[in-house]
């Protein structure tokens, strides 16, 4: 298991006490945009070019290019529009499978859980936080950076 936290100076991060270079691809629509024979090359291409962090968006990037694949994270109304009050488990089982694949072959998943500027009044929506809540404590147990206390942050991937 890789378990980053910040060194004691506050200047880099450490993996179990040892200095760790955070070499990070932005994979942001993994999610939605590839299929997961793709992203077994794309892991194998990465690590064998160093990266040791895959950054992703956990929902669709706002300005993610078209797909012919049909992943989304929620139910879409006739309009194309998401209904938010409707979680897609199928999305969020396949992107776990994907965050599980980049763990076995030693990434640390940077995942974004939710990017606002795209959805509109979520700050605000008691349902939308407590799904948000809901999506914290599924990915938290992987690999969400957490602060644990005042003084430290520690990431861990289990």
């Amino acid at each position: 298991m890789i378990k980053l936290g910040i060194a004691e100076n506050k200047r880099y991060f450490v993996n179990e006490g040892v200095p760790f270079f955070y070499l990070a691809d932005t994979v942001w629509s993994a999610f939605t945009n590839i299929s997961l024979e793709e992203w077994a090359d794309y892991l194998d291409y990465r690590s064998s070019q160093g990266f040791n962090v895959l950054q992703i968006n956990l929902l669709r990037q706002w300005d993610a290019s078209g797909s012919d694949l049909d992943h989304e994270p929620f139910a879409q109304i006739e309009d194309g529009s998401y209904d938010f009050y409707s979680l897609n488990p199928d999305y969020f089982d396949r992107a776990e499978t994907m965050v599980e694949m980049a763990v076995s072959k030693g990434f640390v998943p940077a995942l974004v859980l939710l990017w606002c500027n795209y959805i509109p009044d979520t700050w605000a929506v008691p349902s939308f936080v407590m799904r948000k809540r809901c999506l914290w404590r599924r990915w938290n147990r992987m690999c969400v950076m957490q602060q644990t206390d005042s003084q430290s942050t520690t990431l861990s991937i289990s």
